[in-house]
């Protein structure tokens, strides 16, 4: 089966901003841990949020003790789903590009970034 290679791009203005909830998952039963996945899947705008709180938490540190991280670096994240590791990046001025094939995802992190009031450019694209 022959994939499409056509790539769309799409880009995010700056218009308000998300808020942050936090789920911790050690505090849970394990049907509550299977709920709380649940809900991650159903509610996009929660796992972005939670993708962005583990990048400021955990990506950038590591990142950052290897190599300084500087507004206007160049960022690329292949397979970047609804855009929540890029998002930390954009926030400290770095230029971020998110490549995904999915392109209800790539939806989600255009609205996302907005609603953010973050800058990011994402493509649809199969990168085969």
């Amino acid at each position: 089966m022959a994939r499409n290679k056509t790539c769309e791009k799409q880009s995010s203005g700056c218009n308000s901003q998300t808020s942050l909830r936090v789920v911790s998952f050690y505090s849970h039963t394990f049907a509550e841990k299977l709920n709380v996945m649940q809900e991650r899947q159903n509610n996009r705008r929660l796992y972005f949020q939670e993708l962005a709180t583990t990048s400021r938490k955990y990506y950038l540190p590591y990142i950052q003790a290897h190599k300084a991280i500087k507004a206007g670096m160049n960022i690329l994240e292949v397979g970047c789903g609804n855009g929540g590791n890029l998002l930390p990046f954009a926030e400290m001025g770095c230029c971020t590009v998110g490549v995904d094939i999915a392109e209800i995802r790539i939806n989600d992190a255009t609205r996302f970034f907005r609603e953010a009031g973050a800058k990011g450019i994402f493509v649809t694209c199969d990168i085969q």
